[in-house]
């Protein structure tokens, strides 16, 4: 980033301490707050925000940002850890550590319930593992990659015989 940006303009001070200002960005203008930034709606016009809608866009912003990557949180799963339901880029799919499964076509997003969200991940295998443990599980015997190479090296070249034709 350039090392000559405006600090913006200070809107006042937050509730919870700390100064609220209004910024302009790359992707346009935003509200800031220590950490937090929101990007303005389209049509907001920046000049004439003032710190009461810029506490109120704040305040949506960390009611909306609970899950970790956002989404809606449907519940716990049995095995620890939270479901949410997120929109991607193929379609809404519910979500439980590093386990995604996409919604069916039939099953709108407003309409799954958690006893769904559990079902449609138990049978994508995602049901297992706790966040932050592994299951342990007993893995195919690898074969080792140079093993035909060691044997045919053993037995030395394969010379062909010299001045003798084949049958034919």
């Amino acid at each position: 980033f350039g090392g000559g940006a405006t600090p913006g303009r200070v809107l006042g001070d937050h509730p919870k301490g700390g100064a609220v200002s209004v910024k302009a960005g790359k992707y346009g203008a935003y509200v800031n707050h220590g950490k937090v930034n929101v990007t303005l709606p389209k049509g907001t016009d920046s000049e004439a925000l003032a710190l009461d809608e810029a506490l109120v866009l704040l305040a949506a912003k960390a009611a909306d940002s609970a899950p970790a990557g956002g989404g809606r949180v449907l519940g716990d799963h049995p095995n620890g850890g939270a479901i949410t339901l997120r929109d991607g880029r193929f379609g809404a799919y519910v979500s439980h550590g590093k386990t995604n499964a996409t919604l069916p076509k039939d099953l709108a997003p407003g309409d799954v319930s958690l006893s769904e969200a559990i079902q449609l991940i138990e049978d994508k295998g995602g049901g297992q593992a706790v966040a932050g443990k592994k299951i342990v599980g007993k893995k195919a015997a690898a074969k080792k990659p140079g093993a035909t190479k060691v044997a045919s090296k053993a037995m030395g070249p394969v010379k062909k015989p010299k001045g003798k034709k084949a049958a034919g």
